[in-house]
């Protein structure tokens, strides 16, 4: 019976068996694909630079998305950011919430000063008897 192997050792052996097959498969390409020592150079030369280009690529599409990320959050419209062509949407962002506000806050005062005349009059009425 085959003992159990722990996980890590697993990982290394898949890992190197993988790699192992895929290098192999890669040099017996070049030896199918090329018949003579110069066509292979040309070849190698050309997979060199299609991988370069396409590291070149990944690099350039991480620095732009960084870049972009970067502006998005330099550029967005908020009030710590505004420019005269904002500010006047800026200025009227909140008065429809300022308001209602202002409005619920003179409701709240005008019942509580209806409130206490109410009651100072129960008090004048049952003291004045």
């Amino acid at each position: 019976m085959i003992p159990r192997l722990p996980p890590a050792i697993l990982l290394i052996l898949g890992g190197a068996s993988i790699y192992g097959f895929k290098h192999w498969m890669d040099t017996m390409e070049m030896k199918a694909i090329t018949a003579n020592p110069e066509q292979a150079q040309k070849a190698q030369r050309h997979l060199r630079l299609m991988k370069n280009t396409g590291r070149f690529t990944i690099g350039a599409m991480v620095v732009y998305a960084g870049y972009y990320g970067y502006r998005s959050k330099q550029d967005r419209p908020t009030p710590s950011s505004v420019t005269k062509e904002e500010a006047e949407f800026h200025d009227n962002q909140y008065s429809n919430r300022d308001k209602s506000y202002q409005q619920t806050a003179h409701t709240i005062e005008e019942q509580q000063r209806l409130r206490d005349e109410l009651n100072l009059e129960k008090l004048r009425h049952q003291y004045s008897k």
